[in-house]
């Protein structure tokens, strides 16, 4: 992982981090033939770039499927402290579905996922984790999801403590979503909080973005798209 551009503009620093990836990568593709190797040098790969603006404690970063994620980019900016703090990038909390949380007569049911590659090694040892990661290893995938509820004979009631908790996991690295299922009280309808921000993620039309000759989308248009969200979210 590198940070390949930083740029100051005021209060608001855009930057730019490449992902190598030198293990795998796509093939030379053409209408009609076969698709072959391209022709790199012995240390060259591919690289996956990822653009991100940062502005009063809040970030926007670009979605890469390949490239680098939210998580990493804290631990990577954390090697460049001067003391032992630690910069963590996490999901923004939805306050109005958390105050409902709050206000909820009955909570049956919580679920959180988490992006596996953020999982440190510390949490790696905790019970059943360690086994959640060789599965993610052996089967390919890169989230982890655990669900927790009550059984079918319980008609209504609170998971203890699900507040408390649910703030807590907002300090956990690699966290990508927490839903818990609430009532009002035990006579209306079940409804399904997320508690983390949705509004932000948006996607970006092609025509807006340009392509460069080796078909990348450039980084002035990508840094533009981002910033441009980022600042729309703001004044949100």
């Amino acid at each position: 992982m590198l940070l390949e551009t930083c740029e100051w503009h005021g209060d608001l620093c855009q930057m730019d981090f490449t992902q190598r990836r030198v293990r795998n990568g796509p093939g030379h593709s053409r209408r009609g033939l076969l698709t072959t190797d391209f022709d790199l040098e012995e240390d060259a790969g591919f690289g996956e770039q990822t653009a991100a603006v940062f502005s009063d404690g809040y970030m926007a970063v670009q979605y890469n499927h390949y490239g680098v994620r939210p998580g990493a980019i804290g631990a990577y900016l954390t090697t460049f402290t001067q003391d032992d703090s630690r910069i963590s990038v996490d999901p923004v909390l939805e306050n109005d579905a958390f105050a409902r949380l709050v206000n909820s007569q009955v909570q049956s049911k919580l679920i959180c996922s988490f992006d596996a590659s953020a999982i440190t090694a510390d949490m790696a040892d905790r019970a059943g984790v360690g086994e959640m990661l060789r599965l993610r290893r052996e089967l390919g995938a890169g989230r982890i999801e655990i669900a927790v509820s009550y059984g079918q004979d319980r008609a209504g009631g609170r998971l203890r403590g699900i507040p408390e908790f649910a703030r807590s996991l907002m300090e956990t690295a690699g966290l990508r979503g927490l839903k818990v299922s609430v009532k009002e009280d035990v006579d209306t309808a079940t409804e399904v909080l997320n508690l983390l921000e949705q509004n932000h993620a948006v996607v970006v039309p092609d025509m807006q973005l340009n392509m460069t000759d080796g078909l990348r989308y450039d980084y002035p248009s990508r840094i533009r798209a981002v910033r441009r969200e980022f600042e729309r979210w703001r004044r949100e």
